[in-house]
């Protein structure tokens, strides 16, 4: 069966750690662009006028996804990547990691650095509201209103979801399924031949 679920961070997670003074602030939050990451971290240096590195990674997509890391100043892949570690770990989508970085005057050397910044990021991750997601597909409906009963019927076979009606001389619908259910829902309404199918890719 295809999979078409995956996780995400529903509700943002925050977690402080500090190492030899230092303070790594992690958010854990939901995005779907890499724009959301920039204007989270826009809004947490407002929140952290002294600190001197907003280090971040997201995996954005899928079920092809999109990878990002950003070290922000710091040794290459000390913050960035151990931040995508965890994200990793967790099997995490649509998700990213901030973590923001206060020096405490000690400086970490590259292993503690990336100690640091993949076990604020786990932490931060630990804290979140973790959602499992679904790849949706849908498919537009031109049907008689003798043929609506034997549709919401597909609708209940298939756990899917019937939106957007509107009622003339036929009746407009759009049915929402699950992607591994593609085939099933094809083949159950090419059993109502009266029903006109418009598959959305």
């Amino acid at each position: 069966m295809t999979k078409d679920s995956y996780q995400h961070i529903h509700k943002e997670g925050y977690a402080l750690i500090k190492d030899k003074g230092s303070k790594f602030h992690a958010y854990a939050f939901e995005v779907n662009s890499v724009d959301q990451v920039h204007d989270r971290i826009a809004s947490l240096r407002k929140e952290h006028p002294l600190a001197r590195h907003f280090c971040w990674a997201s995996i954005i997509g899928f079920p092809q996804a999109e990878e990002r890391a950003n070290d922000a100043g710091e040794p290459a892949h000390s913050a960035g990547t151990p931040i995508l570690h965890a994200l990793l770990s967790a099997n995490l989508h649509n998700s990213a990691v901030v973590v923001v970085r206060l020096f405490g005057g000690t400086k970490l050397g590259i292993p503690g650095l990336i100690s640091a910044y993949k076990g604020s990021a786990s932490a931060g991750i630990a804290q979140a509201e973790i959602q499992e997601a679904y790849l949706m597909r849908q498919v537009h409906l031109t049907l008689t209103y003798e043929d609506i009963g034997a549709l919401e019927s597909l609708a209940s076979q298939h756990q899917a979801q019937l939106k957007d009606a509107s009622y003339g001389e036929t009746c407009q619908m759009t049915l929402h399924y699950r992607a591994s259910k593609q085939a099933s829902i094809e083949s159950s309404l090419q059993a109502l031949h009266r029903i006109q199918c418009t598959f959305v890719a």
